[in-house]
C-alpha cells in the first residue's frame, strides 16, 4: 500500500510539474532571403560568416569570415561589388562609420584595418596590438574607433588622423565586446571573466565594474537613453543592468543555446543569435520571449538590423535576411491568437524602473 501511495504521489508530482512548466516558445513560419558567398575558385567552398554589418544606405552588407576577405554585397544587384583584401587570418569583426564613408575590420591576425568604402583603398593599418581582435566599434559621432580583443588593453583610435589616442587598462585578457552609449560619453566592455566595465570617456577613467555573468560575455549594448546596459553570453542568460549602481534590473533565460550576438529591434525588442542555430526575439518591456526564427543549420554568429532587415550570419556559411515588417505582423498575429507572450520569464532582482519602453 505504501509503495502504491508513493507511486501515485510521484505520478501526481510529475503531472503537476508538467502542467506548470512554461511551454517552449513557438517558431514563426517566416521565410528568409538567403545569401551564400562562393569562396575563391571552389564552388563547393563557402566561407563561415562571423560578422555582418548593414551599410547606412540600406543597400550594402559587409561580410567577414574565415577566408580572410571582407566583401561588400549589393542587396539590389545581388552580387559582390567590392572585396577588401588585407587580413592574413579569420576576420572576426567589422563596422561602418555612421556616415558610411569608412569601414573598419579586425581579425585574428592582430590587425585593425580602416578602409574607404567608395574606393576600397586602405586608409590605415594598426598592427601593434598584443592579441587577436574580437570587436571594433565606431562611436556615434564617427570620430573614434574602439578596439578590444585578446589583450588587457582597450584602445581608442582617431578616425581623422588615424592615430591611437587613448589606452584604457582592462584586467581581462579576453574581451569580446564593446559598446558606446548614445551620447558617446560611456564605453562598456565585457569578456571572459563575466564582468562589465564602464569608462567615462570625458574623464578618461573607469567608473563602474560589476560581475554580470558566470561565463564569458559575448554581446553588450546600451539602451536608447544610455542609462542601462544589456549583456548576453555563454551562460545562456540575457541581463539588463543599471550603469550607475550596477544593479541587475532583470534576467531572461535562453536555456538551450549560448548567445553569440544580439541587436536591438524597434519597439523595445531584442534579437539574439545562438549556438543552437536559432534566432530569438525578446520583448524587453514585458521581459518575455516572443518567438524563435529557424533557418540556419549552424551556430548563428552575428546579427545586424536597419529599418527594413534583420540580417544574420553563421557557421552554416549563409547570410539570411528577415523582413522586419513581416516579422512584426507574424508576432502580432501570434500574440493575438494566444492573448499573451509565448514564454513569459519572470524578472530577477528588479530593483528600480527601467528606461526600456515602447517606441513612440
Amino acid at each position: 500500500m505504501l509503495e502504491t501511495w508513493l507511486f501515485r504521489m510521484l505520478l501526481l508530482t510529475v503531472i503537476m510539474g508538467t502542467l506548470h512548466r512554461p511551454l517552449p516558445a513557438e517558431s514563426l513560419n517566416l521565410s528568409s532571403r538567403v545569401i551564400r558567398i562562393q569562396a575563391g575558385d571552389d564552388p563547393s567552398r563557402a566561407p563561415v560568416v562571423s560578422s555582418v554589418r548593414l551599410h547606412p544606405n540600406g543597400r550594402w552588407i559587409a561580410l567577414g569570415g574565415d577566408d580572410h576577405l571582407v566583401r561588400l554585397w549589393d542587396l539590389k544587384a545581388r552580387q559582390i561589388v567590392r572585396e577588401f583584401d588585407g587580413h592574413r587570418d579569420w576576420v572576426e569583426t567589422l563596422a561602418f562609420s555612421p556616415d558610411g564613408v569608412q569601414l573598419v575590420t579586425g581579425g585574428r591576425d592582430r590587425q585593425v584595418l580602416l578602409w574607404d568604402v567608395a574606393s576600397g583603398d586602405r586608409l590605415a593599418t594598426w598592427n601593434d596590438l598584443n592579441g587577436a581582435v574580437a570587436d571594433v566599434r565606431f562611436n556615434h559621432a564617427g570620430s573614434r574607433i574602439a578596439v578590444v580583443g585578446f589583450s588587457n588593453e582597450l584602445r581608442l583610435y582617431d578616425t581623422k588622423d588615424c592615430e591611437l589616442v587613448q589606452r584604457l587598462n582592462c584586467p581581462c585578457r579576453d574581451i569580446r565586446c564593446a559598446a558606446f552609449s548614445p551620447d558617446d560619453r560611456w564605453l562598456a566592455v565585457g569578456g571572459r571573466n563575466g564582468r562589465v566595465r564602464i569608462w567615462d570617456l570625458v574623464q578618461g577613467r573607469e567608473v563602474q565594474t560589476f560581475a554580470a555573468h558566470r561565463q564569458r560575455i559575448r554581446a553588450i549594448t546600451f539602451d536608447r537613453r544610455g542609462q542601462h546596459v544589456i549583456t548576453a553570453g555563454e551562460d545562456r542568460a540575457i541581463r539588463a543592468w543599471d550603469i550607475y549602481s550596477g544593479n541587475n534590473l532583470f534576467s531572461l533565460s535562453n536555456s538551450s543555446g549560448r548567445v553569440f550576438s544580439m541587436t536591438a529591434l524597434p519597439n523595445a525588442r531584442l534579437a539574439t543569435a545562438c549556438s543552437d542555430n536559432m534566432i530569438r526575439i525578446w520583448d524587453l518591456v514585458d521581459q518575455s520571449m516572443l518567438t524563435q526564427l529557424r533557418g540556419h543549420t549552424g551556430s548563428v554568429a552575428t546579427l545586424d538590423v536597419n529599418d527594413t532587415w534583420l540580417v544574420s550570419g553563421g557557421f552554416d556559411t549563409t547570410i539570411r535576411l528577415w523582413n522586419l515588417e513581416e516579422l512584426d505582423r507574424s508576432i502580432t498575429a501570434n500574440l493575438q491568437g494566444t492573448n499573451e507572450p509565448i514564454s513569459k520569464v519572470p524578472p530577477a532582482n528588479t530593483t528600480q524602473p527601467t528606461s526600456l519602453e515602447r517606441d513612440r
